[in-house]
């Protein structure tokens, strides 16, 4: 009896054993398939992100010229502008100083001593004669 009972303790121990070890092994197996689609998961994410990343980039890139271009156009009306400024005070500065070399002949025709400008202008050859009586009158 003593041969039987070592008999089925021996079985019963050899049993646990097998049964622990299998039962670890489906363990370890179950858990790496686990982190196995945990990790094909993390690296479909990862190229979802990639992908997402690289449209971005694009759309971004894209921003980036179109508002290079506007900064262009921008710049090329600022010149433009600068230059029809340049031009205008050129202008002013032409006309004003024709305007003066004209206000400075008028004062030099009125103080004209033989005042033959005035002599020039369309009056009655009457009144002519009795402003500049040494004058040539003409008739307008």
């Amino acid at each position: 009896m003593l041969i039987a009972v070592a008999g089925i303790l021996l079985c019963a121990v050899a049993c646990w054993t097998s049964g622990y070890l299998l039962g670890h092994r489906r363990g370890h197996d179950a858990g790496v398939a686990e982190q196995a689609k945990a990790l094909a998961a993390a690296r479909a994410n990862a190229a979802d992100l990639a992908a997402r990343l690289q449209t971005m980039r694009a759309g971004l890139a894209d921003v980036r010229t179109r508002l290079q271009q506007q900064i262009d156009e921008h710049q090329r009306l600022v010149q433009r502008a600068e230059q029809d400024v340049a031009t205008r005070d050129q202008r002013i500065a032409d006309l004003q100083r024709a305007a003066n070399q004209r206000a400075a002949d008028i004062r030099k025709e009125t103080t004209d001593e033989s005042c033959q400008p005035l002599a020039d202008l369309p009056v009655c050859p009457a009144v002519a004669r009795r402003l500049w009586p040494h004058a040539d009158h003409r008739t307008p």
